[in-house]
């Protein structure tokens, strides 16, 4: 039965080492919004069938943000949506769906348990989030995590709005930070001008801070902003892109540290067929890296995960080639071996696979 008519190839694949492979970057949104809509019909209706169905997507699309960027508050929101999918599928009197099965196999390959990830929670907040805003950007992830989807949304609107007149640095970071990692959720589109605008008026958390990482600042949450709205980003013209372009625009060279959204979606670019945007995005990665002094080019390493199949091959080989350079700076090859070796799975389908490609640097 699949009554959503979801092409689940959009988003998840069978892989033989991991049970299931999630890509979840090119439609994810879109699918996520349209699960959301279907569980809360389904709910009314008593359809049972359906909203394991629809909760199933919504636990592979929660797992992929776990692969991917946002472990927290998103690895126990998996979990939950698992066990939501699990028992819709029992009041159906229907098998579950077997890729729950498969989910549970990923994140425990990775070693995510839900305990462990409630335990992260925990200590993220107790060592790295402090303010005023604290209070409520852990309430904030605690909603999302345990599908508390209209009362998370709340507290979302809440958060942004006080950020306007929090003055205590550290507690503005909480906030920014904690609602960045949070726009997957559903209906958050209208706080992403009002994260532009409180950055736009009160600057970046380091400019206003002794706090560095290196000799230069990160640009932590503009990036944090940017790199959201690239992930969420499904082909249009719209917000979404529009951010990631607003926060590219901000960094400024020399001032802060090159981020590590700015640049990395070069790839998706692509895949939609912006080919152009993409090369210089690519060509706009390395520039800042090597403009940056060698000491803030701790990024560099992850540059290969700017790759798609098809991109020039002189591209490739200034990346790869920029990518260990870093890693022979700073004697750490793990990095840019993980970095090549998901790439080279991501796109091993393609017609481009870098495997059959003579000009592969």
């Amino acid at each position: 039965m699949n009554v959503l008519r979801v092409p689940m190839s959009l988003i998840a694949r069978p892989d033989p080492d991991t049970a299931i492979y999630i890509d979840f970057f090119l439609y994810g949104r879109p699918i996520d919004d349209m699960a959301n809509d279907v569980v809360s019909a389904a709910q009314k209706t008593g359809r049972w069938g359906l909203l394991g169905e629809a909760r199933t997507v919504q636990a592979i699309i929660a797992t992929g943000y776990v692969m991917n960027v946002y472990r927290l508050p998103h690895g126990v929101r998996a979990f939950g949506l698992m066990r939501a999918a699990e028992d819709a599928f029992a009041k159906a009197g229907i098998e579950p769906d077997p890729r729950l099965a498969d989910l549970v196999t990923l994140l425990e390959a990775k070693g995510y348990s839900e305990d462990q990830l409630r335990t992260d929670t925990d200590r993220y907040f107790e060592s790295w989030i402090h303010g005023t805003l604290k209070p409520l950007a852990k309430a904030l992830f605690e909603a999302v995590a345990d599908l508390e989807d209209t009362r998370a949304l709340a507290l979302h609107r809440e958060l942004v709005e006080r950020l306007f007149v929090e003055e205590y640095d550290r507690s503005r970071m909480a906030g920014i930070r904690s609602a960045a990692w949070t726009l997957s959720l559903p209906g958050t589109e209208p706080a992403i001008p009002l994260l532009r605008q409180v950055l736009d008026e009160r600057g970046e958390f380091a400019q206003n801070c002794d706090v560095k990482a290196f000799s230069f600042p990160p640009m932590t949450f503009t990036d944090s902003v940017g790199q959201a709205c690239w992930l969420l980003w499904f082909g249009r013209n719209d917000l979404y892109r529009e951010t990631g372009y607003w926060a590219r625009a901000k960094y400024t060279p020399g001032k802060f540290q090159p981020g590590r959204g700015s640049g990395l979606y070069a790839s998706k670019l692509a895949r939609f067929g912006r080919e152009a945007e993409a090369i210089d995005m690519l060509h706009y990665r390395l520039g800042i890296i090597m403009d940056a002094p060698p000491e803030a080019r701790h990024y560099a390493c992850s540059a290969p995960l700017s790759l798609w199949p098809g991109a020039p091959a002189y591209l490739r080989r200034d990346t790869v080639r920029v990518a260990c350079e870093e890693s022979e700076r700073n004697q750490s090859p793990g990095w840019v071996i993980w970095s090549l070796n998901s790439i080279r799975h991501d796109f091993s389908e393609s017609p481009h696979a870098w495997s059959t490609d003579p000009d592969w640097a």
